[in-house]
């Protein structure tokens, strides 16, 4: 419903992305629910991240040993929107998204051993 300057807002809670890697492109629009003699409408694209925190990762294999370093930060999102009004056609996938470490975060790791196995299919 408009207000007396003819403006409405709503509000609307984002899904979470089918990935956890990254944002996800979201296309939000708006148009009358009633006839209009013109065409009234507004779009608009917003960018949602799976979390506050981005997690990365390395491991290295030496000998029979594996070490995995990694780092949480806090998605600083005004910084992003600061770099994107900047160059918009910069898109949001070449942002690095991390704002602050997070202090005293528990990490958690599982460690997945994948072991090819070759099969013949056929013959010469």
């Amino acid at each position: 419903m408009t207000d007396a300057a003819g403006l409405a807002t709503t509000t609307w809670t984002a899904p979470p992305p089918p990935s956890a890697e990254g944002p996800d492109r979201i296309g939000l629009s708006e148009a009358p629910s009633r006839p209009e003699e013109g065409e009234i409408v507004a779009y608009e694209n917003v960018q949602v991240f799976p979390s506050a925190v981005t997690t990365s990762a390395t491991a290295v294999v030496t000998g029979s040993r594996l070490v995995v370093t990694g780092s949480d930060h806090k998605v600083d999102l005004a910084r992003l929107e600061r770099e994107l009004v900047q160059d918009p056609l910069r898109g949001i996938w070449s942002l690095d998204p991390n704002g602050n470490p997070v202090v005293g975060a528990t990490v958690t790791a599982e460690v997945a051993e994948l072991i090819p196995v070759r099969t013949l299919v056929g013959s010469d």
